[in-house]
């Protein structure tokens, strides 16, 4: 995925509806390819962190299977302080 293309679609503001033909997310690609800036400006303009893919897996899930742990930790901090309502 192209950096450009994500901060495109994030100052267009519709982000977070988009997906591909596997309902993968944006949050999903940039979890996927390890990208933890992205990743968590995307969380902070409001992406979903609990959207699923065609194959029912999370964004936090597709950055565990590819051993992006620097991602894995900031995506369950983030859910952490929300779930806590911080």
């Amino acid at each position: 995925m192209r950096p450009n293309y994500v901060r495109f679609r994030s100052w267009s503001g519709n982000f977070s509806s988009f997906s591909d033909d596997h309902h993968q997310s944006l949050l999903h690609w940039a979890c996927f390819e390890g990208h933890a800036n992205i990743v968590d400006m995307l969380i902070q303009r409001g992406a979903r962190m609990t959207c699923m893919n065609m194959g029912d897996d999370t964004p936090l899930h597709i950055a565990a299977s590819k051993g992006h742990r620097d991602v894995v930790f900031l995506v369950s901090f983030l859910e952490l302080l929300l779930r806590r309502g911080s």
